[in-house]
């Protein structure tokens, strides 16, 4: 058996690098950007001691008095009346040409890098340590994943969060987020278990896919979500499907209450402070009660093993085909596949990238061989 780890090509971190050469040349340090990027990448470098001098926007963002983390936000044009170079960390999902040129006037050095590899609610990110420590369970996985697709999808997927940089998971990206027509194919009276269904987004994909693989409407739909802004767009959105079951609730290993924080599309999180809107907490075990599940969705922002625990008699009994979001913490990669394997056998392991650009969105399907498209 080949180690993973000579199938690895990534070492280093170019956001790390990159920061460690800009505290070298000594001028001011600027985080670009205001949103969910910058919000992530500025808790990373608090959190690694690196500095940032100023955090800038376009000049037609700028608002008066406007503030980032309790820092002044500035212009780009302001900046660039100084005189002065900076070092550019541009955290930003969309950047265009004109703003790179007009950048690169007074640069000293711009990195342009994937914050997908800070990871979503941890502290711990990839490296090629990380997967050094871990070389015997990655290779394990590495071999039983079932077609060359998941291999490489696993491959440029610990490629880009150890290098922070893109191109090889995008290149591999696959557009049917959940229900992949290549690999599963939907029957009849399907019951489907949305763990963080959102506004129903999914479940539409879901009663697309059915219609696409030519199968009879579900029996029955659980949707889990505990946002209740978003669960009343859920609701709304699902009106027209009468066995669709609503529940204001996360999934957890336990019927408990924490706190919900709604902060972002791409970070939700529970927590046990008091610091968000407080949640029920479901296990899947005890909702369905025994009754027959074909295919469980789950994508809870990292809280998807915990919600596996609380489904493992459903799992074990029923074999539904999983769909489960595996990039939130790197532990999960490992621990996930290990515990699915653990409650049933017969399980065969596919990887799929479903984000064009960014290291996010790698879902996990785990298929029982009586369902894997022929």
């Amino acid at each position: 058996m080949t180690s993973i780890l000579n199938l690895i090509s990534a070492r280093r971190n170019t956001f790390i690098d990159s920061v460690a050469r800009m505290q070298a040349n000594g001028d001011p340090i600027v985080l670009c950007g205001a949103g969910y990027a910058a919000q992530e990448t500025w808790a990373f470098m608090q959190r690694e001691q690196m500095p940032v001098d100023e955090v800038a926007i376009g000049r037609d963002y700028l608002r008066p008095g406007g503030e980032f983390n309790g820092r002044p936000l500035v212009s780009f044009e302001a900046l660039a009346q100084t005189g002065r170079r900076y070092n550019y960390i541009v955290a930003m999902q969309f950047v265009d040409e004109a703003l790179k040129a007009s950048l690169s006037q007074n640069a000293h050095e711009m990195l342009f890098f994937d914050c997908a590899f800070m990871g979503v609610n941890t502290k711990e990110y990839f490296t090629f340590a990380w997967c050094e420590a871990h070389q015997q369970p990655l290779t394990a996985l590495y071999e039983q994943l079932a077609d060359e697709t998941s291999k490489a999808t696993l491959l440029a997927y610990l490629n880009q969060r150890i290098s922070a940089r893109e191109g090889e998971y995008g290149a591999l990206y696959y557009p049917q987020h959940y229900f992949p027509q290549e690999i599963i194919a939907l029957k009849d009276n399907e019951v489907f278990i949305d763990c963080g269904a959102f506004d129903g987004d999914s479940i539409n994909a879901f009663t697309r896919a059915l219609a696409r693989d030519g199968a009879s409407d579900a029996g029955r739909i659980y949707a889990f979500e505990p946002d209740s802004t978003t669960f009343a767009q859920l609701k709304k959105n699902t009106a027209a499907l009468p066995q669709c079951l609503h529940f204001q609730a996360g999934v957890w290993n336990e019927a408990t209450t924490l706190y919900f924080n709604a902060s972002n599309s791409f970070s939700s999180s529970l927590s046990e402070s008091a610091d968000g809107d407080k949640i029920d907490l479901m296990k899947i075990d005890d909702v369905t009660a025994g009754e027959r599940v074909s295919f469980i969705k789950m994508d809870i922002e990292g809280a998807e093993l915990a919600a596996l625990e609380g489904a493992q008699e459903t799992i074990a009994r029923w074999q539904p085909i999983l769909a489960i979001s595996l990039y939130h913490k790197p532990g999960d990669l490992l621990s996930i596949p290990h515990f699915i394997q653990q409650l049933h056998s017969d399980y065969r392991f596919y990887l799929r990238a479903h984000h064009p650009r960014l290291a996010y969105e790698l879902v996990l399907y785990a298929v029982p061989s009586a369902r894997i498209k022929g």
